[in-house]
């Protein structure tokens, strides 16, 4: 075991000699792996944290589960500071294939590959897992409070550190994705999907799938059912249109109204939560903490790298309360004792 700052030399090293287009791995991996070169110190920085955030609650881990792996570069850093045996669990098949493609390029192993999602993990017993991590994941789980739930069911002392840059207080960050929701929302958006994903606006599929359960009703009706169900999936939908056709009244799941989520599998455009929120899907099991994660001081110009700077210090002096300019978060879930 060494520590997270050696281990990010090491992976650091590997990662920037690695020849990305050479890689015979899909064109969505490619991108993102360029991207983590783009800015290479940045993104080990955070994933640092991250792991630096499991220490604190954790002394030893053993097995560690870098949930949404995608290209693995977080479960990758673990084992190059640890040495322990890392899981990665991804729902996408060209991530689970293309992850022992990019270890091999960075000359690492891979212990095990889960193509699946939490109850995937639960269904193959993997109670060993000492820790669940992940980045840039936990906005597009659909029903976070049952994922939380069921992550207690694996094993109920694992520790949990989820980042998101999905920061609702952050104002910048609130423009920023509030653009991103309506494109999804009413547009679509056809630039590097996954295999499942849809280039259709997720209105208009909501549209197609309250015409085609009800076609009875009117048209006028279905463009209300469609606004009035954004942020719902699958069973969901029914049920809410359900209990509008019965005189009956359904609410929003979140309480920032720009949210919406893909309807066929409930992925999440970005979804923005406020803290007590988080709480409240956690609270049946979980302690939640939130910690910052510092601005990027490389990769910018020298007015950007003072700026950032001004702001790193501000919200290490301001903690929680600096949560408005903080630009991502980790979120922490720490067992509740029994």
């Amino acid at each position: 075991m060494t520590t997270i700052e050696e281990g990010i030399k090491r992976l650091a090293a590997k990662f920037s000699r690695l020849d990305v287009d050479g890689l015979p791995i899909s064109a969505y991996n490619k991108f993102y792996l360029k991207k983590h070169q783009l800015h290479l110190n940045y993104n080990l920085q955070i994933n640092g944290l991250i792991l630096t955030n499991v220490l604190e609650q954790k002394a030893i881990i053993h097995t560690l589960c870098d949930y949404g792996a995608g290209t693995g570069l977080l479960g990758f850093l673990a084992q190059e500071c640890w040495g322990c045996k890392v899981i990665y669990a991804d729902i996408y098949p060209s991530a689970c294939q293309d992850l022992p493609v990019i270890a091999a390029a960075l000359d690492l192993s891979l212990y095990q590959v889960v193509e699946g999602d939490i109850d995937t993990l639960n269904q193959m017993n993997m109670s060993t897992i000492d820790a669940l991590v992940s980045r840039d994941v936990i906005e597009h789980i659909y029903d976070l409070k049952a994922f939380f739930n069921s992550v207690h069911s694996l094993n109920p002392r694992i520790i949990q550190v989820h980042n998101t840059a999905a920061n609702v207080y952050n104002v910048l960050r609130k423009q920023e994705f509030k653009k991103i929701h309506h494109t999804c929302e009413y547009v679509g958006d056809s630039a590097n999907l996954k295999e499942t994903d849809t280039k259709e606006a997720f209105y208009t599929q909501r549209l197609k799938i309250i015409q085609s359960l009800y076609p009875y009703i009117s048209q006028e009706t279905v463009t209300l059912l469609a606004e009035k169900t954004r942020g719902l999936a699958g069973a969901d939908i029914e049920t809410a249109v359900e209990a509008h056709l019965a005189g009956e009244t359904f609410e929003k799941q979140d309480k920032y109204p720009f949210n919406t989520c893909d309807p066929t599998n409930g992925n999440w455009a970005e979804r923005m939560l406020y803290f007590e929120e988080y709480k409240a899907m956690a609270e049946n099991y979980y302690h939640c903490q939130f910690h910052s994660v510092p601005y990027n001081l490389s990769s910018v110009s020298v007015l950007k790298g003072w700026v950032a700077k001004a702001l790193n210090l501000t919200i290490r002096a301001t903690g929680t309360m600096g949560r408005y300019i903080w630009p991502s978060f980790n979120l922490i879930l720490v067992p509740k004792r029994d």
